[in-house]
């Protein structure tokens, strides 16, 4: 499994134990403020508002129900534990350690190279609910008084931000972005107490990681109390996650020109939307005029119906009737069978060059009451990822097929496309298919890509072979090519050049850096 895949369980888990008492070292213990806050002096204190910060209280531990589970572990069974099964475990052993086993468990973790920030973090709480301060002081680097802070912060917001706030420096910002992580209810009812130097901090957390923030309309409307663009903002992914459908229309009210504020909410959507609301997707297709939009949420519902339903989408994307639009569905479906079922794939790009070539020439869009040149119009949206995914498991059947489509070579963006994906990926195999063309039509912009692409990789003597091959054709990259290799390596360059098959005017002329 990858390392990055074990967040979102551990997060849940995480959640769970502080729901049902086990993260805290005992179960009902809670942290109590006796005299452990930075309090304020009096209201009537001219101003800003003053503060004592006094020391913080370890935590009074309640009874412990002897109905609670127990670990049979002990420090020297969970360091022996393989990583896949110390959190669980540790954190039910957790239940009834005390200060200085966690203290004496944290030092050997570490000296035996123990590195996951989960199994610290959980440390940390567990400890921070016992004896912040104590937990505090005994962190023996900068990071490590971080992350302690955000502990502390993780399970008891109000006494960390207040404390934080009279020690200053970092710490605010430690504190409230775990706020914004783990306490979003909270942030929103509190927000006016969030330093303005934190926040950011605060939000980054509450719109990327807070884990399953239930954002609803009503809950925009108190947000919009703060008068906080960017709070609004933050909370709008968490929106869109939770109803998509009502994020629309919520950000669609904020806009007095609909038309900007889809554009703006867009890559939002694309980001937050999952394969379960494609009917959200619909609902708000259905609210659109035709054009760019729609057609981009009609393919963001396509390509994520696709995940789950490859063959559905695929026999869908067949229907379609407008060329342009068939080949920018049929390259979402195929996009599903890539790497399952080249073949197919390779069938489905059969089926798009024969419904649109020239799927990369941008169509021209007159505008009503517009002069001059018409607008270029959109790009097809996944299909050059589609195509670029062909290419890299059979890049010559695919040109082939291509070009069975467009005899006339008339659809120039779309072998341009083609051919600098292909050499992008492997320039050895494009250029040897390259050497069996003979149409100087598919030849020379093929080698001035080729060109191009080997002089990026500082494969200079070969770059500049395929630029003599051009000849004196027009937009040839010789000269360009041969100036770079000669500021970095004049001599292998001379080289070169000496023995190059050029007339010795055109050599004389690379010489003196000039055109010919």
């Amino acid at each position: 499994m990858n390392p990055k895949d074990k967040r979102p369980s551990r997060l849940f888990l995480f959640a769970a134990l502080c729901a049902v008492g086990l993260v805290s070292g005992a179960a009902g213990k809670r942290f109590v403020p006796a005299c452990g806050l930075a309090h304020p002096v009096s209201d009537a204190a001219s101003g800003p508002q003053a503060t004592v910060a006094e020391p913080i209280a370890p935590a009074v531990a309640a009874p412990v129900s002897s109905a609670a589970p127990r670990s049979g572990d002990t420090a020297d069974s969970l360091l022996a534990l393989p990583a896949r099964e110390l959190y669980g475990r540790l954190a039910l052993w957790l239940l009834d350690a005390d200060e200085p086993g966690l203290a004496d468990f944290r030092q050997r973790y570490l000296q035996q190279g123990g590195q996951d920030g989960e199994i610290l973090r959980l440390l940390y709480v567990n400890w921070t609910r016992l004896n912040p301060q104590g937990s505090i002081d005994s962190a023996v680097s900068d990071e490590e008084r971080f992350n302690r802070w955000q502990a502390w912060a993780s399970h008891d917001p109000e006494a960390a931000l207040t404390a934080a706030a009279a020690v200053g420096g970092n710490m605010p910002v430690a504190v409230c972005s775990a706020i914004g992580e783990f306490h979003p209810a909270w942030l929103l009812a509190h927000y006016d107490r969030i330093p303005e130097q934190s926040r950011e901090a605060a939000l980054y957390q509450l719109c990327h990681r807070s884990p399953s923030y239930p954002v609803t309309v009503r809950t925009m409307q108190l947000a919009a109390k703060w008068q906080d663009p960017n709070l609004l903002n933050a909370l709008f992914p968490p929106f869109i996650r939770s109803d998509p459908f009502q994020a629309w229309l919520w950000k669609q009210a904020q806009s007095p020109n609909s038309n900007e504020y889809n554009y703006d909410a867009l890559e939002s959507f694309m980001w937050n939307v999952n394969a379960s609301q494609t009917g959200d997707l619909e609902r708000i297709s259905a609210t659109l005029p035709s054009g760019e939009l729609k057609r981009e949420i009609d393919a963001k519902a396509m390509e994520l119906q696709a995940r789950v339903d490859p063959e559905g989408t695929l026999a869908k994307a067949r229907t379609t009737e407008v060329p342009r639009i068939k080949a920018q569905l049929l390259a979402i479906a195929g996009k599903s069978f890539v790497y399952s079922d080249p073949g197919k794939a390779l069938q489905v790009a059969d089926e798009l060059f024969a419904a649109c070539p020239g799927v990369y020439d941008p169509p021209k869009i007159e505008l009503p009451g517009r002069s001059g040149d018409p607008s270029q119009g959109d790009n097809m949206v996944g299909v050059h990822n589609f195509l670029a995914g062909v290419i890299s498991r059979d890049p010559v059947a695919l040109m082939q097929t291509f070009l069975a489509h467009d005899p006339n070579l008339q659809a120039e963006k779309t072998l341009a496309a083609l051919s600098g994906a292909w050499v992008h990926q492997a320039p050895e195999s494009y250029a040897n298919w390259l050497n069996t063309q003979t149409d100087p039509r598919i030849r020379e912009p093929g080698a001035r890509v080729l060109v191009d692409r080997l002089a990026e990789q500082e494969q200079y003597p070969e770059a500049l072979d395929w630029a003599v091959s051009l000849g004196d054709s027009t937009n040839n990259p010789m000269n360009s090519v041969f100036r770079k290799w000669r500021s970095l390596d004049p001599d292998a360059a001379l080289n070169w050049l000496e023995s190059a098959k050029l007339p010795d005017e055109r050599k004389t002329q690379l010489r003196k850096g000039g055109k010919p």
